[in-house]
């Protein structure tokens, strides 16, 4: 019984951890991210099920992909991606 309760306490152990990088995108789920600068004013949509899309009203444009947490890192991969732009593109979560 005792070897059930570890295993099953490790296993829980795990999981948090691969799950603690994309609770830090649970405040972003159901709102819109909003980049300024550069060529134009970019809106993300994320959601809780790894899915985003990314806007960019000024140029009528709009890119879907999928999301994920590596470590400190943000990356998106991109359906088609934006021009310029490479598979997955991460950046640092801040």
């Amino acid at each position: 019984m005792r070897a059930i309760v570890l295993a099953a306490s490790l296993l829980a152990v795990s999981a948090s951890g691969a799950l603690a990088g994309d609770e830090a995108m649970t405040p972003f789920f159901g709102n819109t991210a909003i980049v300024t600068g550069g060529m134009a004013d970019t809106h993300t949509y994320y959601d809780a099920d790894h899915t985003f899309t990314l806007k960019a009203p000024a140029f009528g444009m709009e890119w879907t992909g999928t999301w994920k947490m590596d470590g400190a890192n943000l990356c998106r991969t991109y359906e088609k991606p934006p021009p310029g732009v490479t598979n997955p593109f991460c950046t640092v979560f801040a």
